[in-house]
């Protein structure tokens, strides 16, 4: 029996339910909203395309994994071992700030090399909550980080202030000290002991002191509105790194952690 060799392998959508002949898919362009795929070509056992850097695109077939590759420039490849006839391979695309997608495909044995493309799109959803570079987005609002200093408290030890700016992004006011207080954690390795700071507040002989008005307990951030103040702790070392890990409010999951130092 004659043998036909596999020249090359196309993905097909599962909910189209056709046949394209083509050995591409492609899909919609990338936004600011949504991590996309594109051009993607599965061509003699290798996956290749383009996406948007800092997004991993992984294949699947049921839970054994054929490839991934990290986005670097825009364009990824990778190799896909032992594809079948009619498999189902499963695409993620996965990006820091948002959540996984996934796209289920069929692998196609096909020596076509020209027709019609089928449309594949694999495009994670924003988080709702996250902590992405300096900028920490809540249900209760958006902050943006900034430096930090370092300076007396006054009372004979020495504080960290960490300055940022904050936007309300809900319909109702905003108790910015609690917030802070209830889902900033910040902590100080020293030796073998890690400690969590206290929270604090500027001297009264600080240059800041006007700027942490707002951090007052009796003063609220109106809807919409976007005050630049500072958060401040007591440190157990004067020169230790403050990390800083944020939570979310109503889930009570980390975030993520900043280093001051």
């Amino acid at each position: 029996m004659k043998k036909i060799a596999l020249t090359s392998v196309a993905i097909l959508s599962v909910v189209a339910g056709t046949l394209a002949p083509a050995n591409t898919v492609f899909a919609k362009k990338h936004s600011l909203k949504h991590q996309s795929i594109s051009s993607v070509v599965l061509r003699n056992g290798k996956l290749s395309g383009k996406a948007k850097s800092g997004s991993k695109i992984s294949a699947y077939h049921g839970s054994k994994k054929l490839g991934s590759a990290s986005i670097k420039n825009s364009h990824f490849t990778f190799k896909l071992k032992g594809v079948k006839n009619n498999w189902k391979v499963k695409l993620v695309a996965a990006k820091k700030g948002y959540k996984k997608a996934t796209k289920t495909v069929v692998a196609h044995v096909s020596t076509s090399k020209s027709g019609s493309y089928t449309p594949v799109s694999v495009q994670p959803k924003p988080k709702k909550e996250y902590l992405s570079g300096d900028t920490l987005v809540l249900k209760q609002g958006k902050f943006n980080f900034g430096s930090s200093t370092r300076e007396p408290d006054g009372d004979g030890g020495t504080n960290i202030l960490v300055f940022f700016t904050y936007t309300n992004t809900t319909s109702k006011m905003i108790q910015l000290d609690d917030l802070v207080s209830d889902n900033f954690t910040a902590r100080q390795s020293i030796g073998k002991v890690t400690k969590d700071l206290d929270p604090s507040v500027t001297s009264e002989d600080s240059q800041y002191s006007d700027q942490a008005e707002i951090m007052d307990d009796s003063e609220y951030v109106n809807p919409g509105q976007t005050v630049s103040t500072v958060a401040t702790w007591d440190l157990d070392s004067d020169s230790a790194p403050v990390k800083i890990s944020f939570y979310s409010p109503d889930e009570d999951t980390n975030l993520g952690t900043l280093t001051y130092y």
